[in-house]
């Protein structure tokens, strides 16, 4: 059988990460990563600035001078920021480069996360993440025999989907590769809740914890007598935010939570997967090509976490005008819906029921994924889009006689978005992108001024200069699982800023500091708790 071009294998060469590059080899948008900052003044004193909106000759001397400081990580007066051009003043305000410069915003909030050992909630860990990076000091808390289901989580070991610290006894391969990408700027600490030990425990350090965040069975630890109802009454600045797949009351609470069933749940995968155009009905084209896709990514749990992270931010600040706390109630399906644009109203009003329409899009036209010119990955894909004053754009740069009629014929998105003219301009676009490679129509995009963005690969992201240079991938050097490339923390602040100071730690990792600390044990008393059971090893058993 003939290996088709589109199952090309995209296995490849570790990568060399930017720590690993002498400094001649370095390129500016490289230093963005906590090794290589040091080097930026380096790189710029040999290879100077690379403007993109502004040319460099048309600066006064004064303007050269600020840029060149903002680029070596200087300060600068007030004065120079006024006469920076705009997209130098962004680099100065925002530039991940300066990120441990900065305060925290959520620096002094301590929050506890229980991790249920039974179930895998993404949500729970993804939220968390996204406080801790703000600074708030999480303290996650794992049952001390089973650990947080997150370290179980990845690729196959065999094909380096764990990586183990010294110290780290369970699991016996050390912590799965989703452990390490959302653990980040965790405390932990191993407890079993289960014990009456534990649970006083639990109590100690929700009496100085501004929020709880869990993700257990609605009102399992309720019936422990830690749930929100008994812990307020020991805070009652307590925030609480209970982490669920959908919701602590409902016909489909207690369904365990997992993201293919969020997705299934909230209709997204009855939005995606593929469809024949060439059928002479929509409705035919559909049923042709109908196959839900789901996406290959947790979605579901994603959503989940960002509506933790904001809820609790929310709460924060009420708490902060009011002095109460209060219960937050995070169904993870919750946001999956609430990205469904318009599609219930359009039932509501119509009866219609939205299903897939493929890589293009049933509201917008064009707007989707076009078949480029292969390359050295096999078959590619780049999204072109053009609505109002960019429609006319895309048809000058494409500039066949059908496009330059449809300019006219067609200028308004309501126009094109009947079947028909979904077919024609969208088979005419993909006769254009097909002729070219992703760079040469990210290129054309970037002239003409419409969307013609490649569907990039992770090793062309991890390449990327603007991702790089924007830390959105930065390299990390974990001081006990070692370097590696990671998404970085968004979004940026002018006067704080997110950051990653470690990865991920064994179980238990912080049992001795955290609980003298906050529940006041000695040596002896943390030792008798081990010996119970009620607290686990530092590494696990």
């Amino acid at each position: 059988m003939a290996v088709s071009s589109k199952l090309k294998s995209v296995k490849g060469e570790k990568p060399k990460l930017p720590s690993q590059m002498p400094v001649d080899e370095l390129p500016y948008y490289a230093t963005a990563s906590q090794s290589t900052v040091p080097k930026a003044a380096t790189v710029v004193e040999k290879k100077g600035v690379q403007p993109i909106t502004y040319k460099w000759e048309k600066l006064t001397k004064e303007q050269q001078d600020a840029v060149m400081k903002v680029w070596k990580l200087e300060e600068i007066t007030p004065e120079e920021e006024k006469i920076l051009p705009y997209e130098e003043w962004g680099r100065y305000v925002f530039d991940p480069r300066r990120r441990f410069r900065k305060p925290e915003a959520f620096d002094g909030v301590r929050i506890l996360e229980l991790c249920r050992p039974d179930w895998y909630n993404f949500s729970l860990h993804f939220g968390g993440s996204l406080l801790a990076e703000l600074g708030a000091e999480v303290i996650r808390i794992e049952q001390p025999d089973k650990g947080d289901p997150i370290r179980w989580v990845g690729p196959a070991v065999e094909e380096g989907g764990a990586v183990k610290a010294k110290g780290e006894n369970y699991p016996p391969h050390g912590s799965a590769l989703y452990a390490l990408y959302e653990s980040r700027n965790r405390s932990f600490i191993s407890v079993d809740v289960t014990k009456a030990k534990g649970r006083e425990i639990i109590k100690k350090l929700a009496k100085r914890a501004d929020v709880v965040m869990e993700n257990y069975d609605p009102g399992y630890l309720d019936s422990l007598g830690i749930g929100y109802r008994q812990l307020r009454k020991i805070n009652r600045r307590l925030i609480y935010a209970a982490v669920t797949g959908f919701g602590s009351f409902g016909p489909d609470a207690w369904r365990k939570p997992f993201d293919s069933a969020i997705q299934v749940m909230t209709t997204v995968p009855s939005f995606a997967g593929p469809f024949d155009l060439s059928k002479p009905t929509l409705e035919e084209g559909q049923e042709a090509g109908y196959l839900p896709s789901r996406a290959g990514w947790p979605l579901g749990f994603a959503t989940g976490g960002v509506s933790t992270a904001v809820g609790v931010a929310a709460a924060l600040y009420y708490r902060e005008k009011t002095g109460k706390g209060q219960m937050i109630d995070v169904a993870s399906y919750a946001h999956c819906l609430r990205w469904c644009d318009c599609s219930f109203p359009w039932y509501s009003l119509t009866g219609n029921t939205r299903r897939q329409f493929g890589n293009l899009d049933f509201e917008i036209n064009p707007y989707g994924l076009h078949r480029a010119k292969p390359d050295q990955f096999g078959d590619r894909f780049s999204v072109i889009a053009a609505i109002g004053p960019v429609w006319p754009r895309l048809c000058d740069c494409i500039g066949t006689e059908n496009m330059k009629k449809w300019e006219t014929q067609y200028p308004m998105n309501s126009d094109r978005i009947g079947w028909k003219q979904q077919q024609d301009i969208n088979a005419e676009i993909d006769k254009w992108t097909m002729a070219h490679i992703l760079p040469e129509i990210d290129q054309e995009g970037m002239k003409w001024g419409f969307a013609g963005a490649g569907c990039r690969n992770i090793k062309e992201i991890c390449e990327s200069p603007h991702f790089l240079d924007r830390a959105s991938i930065e390299e990390v050097d974990d001081p006990l699982y070692g370097r590696m490339l990671v998404q970085g923390c968004r979004p940026n602040f002018a006067y704080t800023q997110a950051r990653i100071k470690w990865l991920n730690k064994p179980m238990g990792w912080d049992n001795t500091e955290v609980l003298r600390k906050y529940c006041g044990f000695y040596d002896s008393d943390l030792r008798d708790l081990e010996k119970a059971g009620v607290v686990g090893k530092k590494g696990g058993a």
